[in-house]
Formats: C-alpha cells, structure tokens, sequence
C-alpha cells in the first residue's frame, strides 16, 4: 500500500510509467479489444514464460526486457478472490452463483494453461505448474489495466495502485483520490501517468 508522506494538492502528477514497462500478452503488439478475464488469462501466461522459463510448445518465449521475479511473482491486489479457493472452501459459500463462477474461471485457466503447455491435466509439469499460473492469473485479474477499449496491461507500481472499495488488509472503506491517464509521447511512445484527483493528507493511502 502506497501512502502520501506529505500532504499533496489536487491534479498533481505522481508516477509515469512509459509504455516500453507494459506486460502485454504473448509478444507485446496490440491486441484486439478483448474482456478481462481473456486478457487476464494471457497475461499470466506471459508472467509464467517470463518468471518460469515454461516452454511454449517447441518455442521459447525470448526476454528481451524482463521485469524483476518479485514483480512477475507478487500477489494479487485482493488475495482473498475466490479464485484461489480450494474446492472445498467454495462449496462452502452460500452464494452458490459466485462459488460457481469461481470454478468455472478455475476451470477455464487450467485448460488454457494445458493448451498453452501442451500437455495433458495428469502429466508431472502441468500438475505443479497449476497453482503458480492461478496465482498469476489472479493478480492480472485483480491488477490489469484497461488503457484503451479491451486493451489490457500491466505496467509497474501503477498496477498495485488498489481501486476504491473496501481495503482488504484494514477493512476501511477507500475513496479515490488519484487516477490513471494514458499520454501520447509522438515517437517516444505513450507515458501511463498516476495523477490526484483532489487534495491528499499525509499518511492517506493512495486509491484509483
């Protein structure tokens, strides 16, 4: 959780993220638009060729910028998603609607991820790479960035950046004080800027 440690005045500019730190999916061109929960998919087997060596098949993923293990490798905002539930867990849940869901996005990731790997639900790898690629899947759920229709990233720092809501570590509601805006640079790229939206006290938590 990020704090202000000096009081900050509204629409002051906080952290600039240049598009060359994206994690996009697979090569990093533009996608097409795309729901989250497909993008978060790719993006988490993009976090696991990169934080992993997993082979693609016969094909290996090339590291041209790589991003740091702790990063590829750090929780999800909320860590609590029913995503990362055991079966049991869920079945306990009287609302069996969100309990369904979560299964079946459970369900979903394990095919992609055996797709991707090509490998069936019993073979060594795919058995121990599983609960590494739902964690991973969780936090580009939970973080992923919408920089423009269907087109999601992750982009350092900013992406633990939480929403406004419920805190999940002190169980305080959080208003939005900051919020995200895409800059084009011309031939520099595109600069992915944290500004304020009002004025922030020192020892405020910064929320979207």
């Amino acid at each position: 959780q990020y704090c202000a440690s000096l009081p900050i005045e509204q629409g002051t500019p906080l952290i600039g993220v240049m598009q060359v730190a994206f994690l996009r999916a697979e090569d990093g061109s533009d996608e097409a638009a795309k729901d989250k929960e497909t993008a978060a998919l790719e993006l988490a087997w993009r976090m696991l060729l990169e934080g992993a060596g997993v082979s693609a098949g016969e094909s290996v993923l090339r590291i041209l910028k790589p991003w740091p293990d702790a990063y590829l490798n750090s929780q999800p905002v909320r860590s609590s998603l029913p995503l990362l539930w055991s079966e049991h867990h869920l079945d306990e849940l009287q609302d069996k609607t969100l309990a369904h869901a979560a299964l079946q996005q459970k369900q979903r990731a394990e095919s992609f991820l055996l797709a991707k790997m090509q490998l069936d639900a019993e073979n060594e790898k795919s058995v121990k790479m599983l609960p590494l690629f739902l964690n991973m899947f969780a936090t580009a759920l939970s973080r992923a960035l919408e920089i423009g229709p269907g087109q999601w990233v992750l982009a350092p720092i900013l992406d633990t950046i939480p929403p406004a809501g419920l805190d999940g570590v002190d169980g305080v509601l959080l208003d939005g004080n900051c919020s995200l805006s895409l800059e084009d640079l011309g031939p520099d790229g595109s600069l992915l800027m944290l500004c304020t939206t009002k004025n922030v006290a020192m020892g405020e938590p910064l929320c979207q």
